[in-house]
């Protein structure tokens, strides 16, 4: 159930952004800002799998891997976030917490233990769903395949 609601979400977004014209890949930019579309020049793997569904379904995993890491590091960050403003409120008077306050320091510690532990938890299972869904959802049927491939082995429009 937890897969398929993540699937549907994904399918969702991939829908909402083809249906405004995007293109994941032509709307995202990598770490040194470089446009990924030039990153990702070379040719698909799943070539009519991804000229059926509009998108290469290794994007489609990788944009709902870096959907859900950076839901959880922004999760991480809110309780973090929340025990501080508690801590301040009980026993700091309503002050927030010094620089330097030990507290602190064990409060981020602490935080950053709780993500390496949510993130191990959450590798494990995004590669468990990465290949359910290579596998089992956007892979096309051999027949579907044939009707879509011309006679010179290049994809039809």
């Amino acid at each position: 159930p937890r897969v398929e609601a993540l699937l549907a979400a994904a399918l969702a977004l991939a829908a909402a952004a083809a249906a405004a014209g995007g293109n994941m890949a032509e709307d995202a930019a990598g770490p040194d800002g470089q446009d990924v579309k030039e990153a990702t020049a070379a040719p698909s793997p799943y070539p009519l799998e991804e000229e059926f569904f509009g998108v290469c379904p290794l994007r489609f995993v990788d944009e709902v891997f870096n959907c859900v890491d950076d839901y959880l590091a922004d999760g991480v960050d809110e309780v973090e976030k929340a025990i501080s403003k508690a801590i301040e409120a009980k026993s700091n008077g309503g002050k927030p917490l010094a620089e330097f306050d030990p507290r602190r320091h064990q409060l981020k510690d602490m935080n950053d233990e709780m993500h390496a532990l949510l993130q191990r938890a959450f590798d494990g299972s995004i590669d468990m769903f990465e290949m359910y869904v290579l596998r089992n959802i956007l892979i096309l049927p051999e027949e579907v395949k044939e009707q879509l491939q011309a006679p010179d082995g290049e994809v039809r429009s």
